[in-house]
This record gives C-alpha cells, sequence and structure tokens, in this order.
C-alpha cells in the first residue's frame, strides 16, 4: 500500500497500525470504500477535514489572506475512497478514448513542459507546412475579469481572423 504514514486526529485508527495489519483490514476497508462508491456519497464521519492555512512562500507577508493557501486534512478512509474514485474515473476515460488529447494537468506523463513542448512542435510544423503560426499568451492574473478576458479574446480572435483574410489574397 503506498499510503502515507502520516495520520489525522480524524482517524480512530494510526495509519502506521493501519498498514502494519493491513492483512486483517484490508476487507473492511474494501467494503467500506464499495460501499461508498456504490451509494455515491460518504459516511458523514468521514465527510470532516481539519483545514489549516499555510504561508505560501516564507517571507511573506501574513497580514494578506491572499499570501495563505488551505490544506485540508481529511481521514485515511477518505483518501483511500479518493484515491479509488480518481483511479476508476481516470481509468475509464482513458479506456473510452474521453480524456481531451491535449490536456496536461493531473496525468501521468504530462506536465507544463510537455505542453510547451507540444505547442512548440504545433508552431513548427505549421512553418513548415507553410502556414502562417502565431501564439497570444496572456497573463489571467493580469486580465482582471472574466468579461474582460473575454474581450480580449475577441479581440485577438478578430486580427487574427483579419490577418487570416489578408495572407489568402496573397
Amino acid at each position: 500500500m503506498a499510503a502515507s504514514l502520516k495520520s489525522c486526529s480524524l482517524d480512530s485508527v494510526p495509519t502506521f497500525l493501519v498498514r502494519e495489519l493491513i492483512d486483517v483490514l484490508l476487507p473492511y476497508i474494501t467494503l467500506m470504500v464499495n460501499a461508498s462508491l456504490a451509494h455515491g456519497r460518504q459516511p458523514a464521519s468521514q465527510k470532516r477535514a481539519i483545514v489549516t492555512s499555510l504561508l505560501k512562500k516564507p517571507g511573506l507577508e501574513s497580514t494578506d489572506m491572499n499570501n495563505f493557501r488551505l490544506v485540508s486534512n481529511v481521514s485515511f478512509v477518505s483518501k483511500v475512497v479518493e484515491r479509488a474514485v480518481a483511479s476508476q474515473l481516470n481509468d475509464y476515460l482513458a479506456h473510452n478514448d474521453l480524456l481531451p488529447r491535449c490536456q496536461s494537468p493531473y496525468r501521468k506523463g504530462y506536465s507544463t513542459e510537455t505542453a510547451l513542448l507540444r505547442v512548440w512542435s504545433d508552431m513548427l510544423m505549421s512553418v513548415v507546412c507553410l502556414y502562417c503560426a502565431c501564439s497570444i499568451c496572456l497573463r489571467c492574473s493580469i486580465v482582471s475579469t472574466t468579461r474582460s478576458c473575454c474581450a480580449v479574446y475577441r479581440s485577438a480572435s478578430a486580427i487574427l481572423a483579419s490577418y487570416s483574410t489578408r495572407l489568402r489574397r496573397f
């Protein structure tokens, strides 16, 4: 079992003890996970979390709430159910070819570097195929609202459409 040895105060049994007695406890843990999956919900005892706020980086001002991130500590069984659901969902989506081809987050073997390499490769292929390649990068933190982000996107689309029409004339 690839579970961490960390225990949460919400656990009735320490994680190290669960790991030592996994052969005895596994059928019961399996029943609890399967019952949660069959009913589509967790028991009330597993819906609790201890939430703490941690400073994102050392040295940031502790009076600004934007400098904190929340961390939720949940029980061992909740983590096991979460992993089972994530694993089954990912397997289902992959088996039925439902995962977006270019989606990078939360997938094994994909990273920001993989995504950037894909964009770079696509741009090079566009140039090789004598297409006009254009890249527009926006920092979402600069664009303050979704509405203004959509406006920027529409403006960029209009500009690209205009250039595309001009290039076709040549």
